[in-house]
């Protein structure tokens, strides 16, 4: 089962960006999804159209554009941004084995609570693995200091 939409975002809107939005919303929330609530605040009337597909049973996101002029012009100022103008942002080797959860909406919590320590998780605060289990950050951090598994489905990470 999917979750599929067609709809236009503004010219200048960032896919990658798009694509983050939907896999941090697909990562806390269940099926089924409602793809136009997620990205109201992104849609504009007379932009360019994408197709989203959220696959519900891997929770995995595709958006597809008719054009990919944009997308391979908008990548390409990116990495010569990053790479000429910007230092390598230094971040600790555990922060790499998971996806912070964050939002606009600081404190607002989800669905789901934490496996270690069984509170409900913040938006602000959460951490998810490659697994899709997520917790509180403070809490998985000194997990991950000690073993390279998640510890409800001991999947590598």
């Amino acid at each position: 089962m999917s979750s599929e939409c067609t709809c236009c975002v503004a010219p200048t809107q960032d896919i990658l960006q798009l694509h983050g939005i939907l896999k941090q919303h697909v990562t806390i929330y269940s099926p089924p999804y409602s793809i136009y609530n997620v990205l109201e605040h992104l849609l504009a009337p007379n932009g360019r159209q994408v197709r989203i597909v959220i696959n519900h049973r891997n929770r995995d996101v595709q958006i597809v554009e008719n054009t990919i002029a944009h997308h391979v012009l908008q990548t390409t100022i990116r990495a010569f941004q990053t790479h000429r103008l910007s230092a390598v942002p230094q971040t600790h080797p555990l922060d790499q084995r998971f996806a912070r959860l964050a939002t606009t909406e600081p404190g607002r919590t989800t669905q789901q609570e934490c496996p270690i320590c069984f509170e409900k998780i913040c938006e602000n605060d959460g951490a998810a693995l490659q697994c899709m289990h997520s917790f509180h950050a403070r809490c998985i951090r000194p997990w991950l200091m000690e073993n390279n598994t998640c510890p409800v489905c001991r999947h590598a990470v």
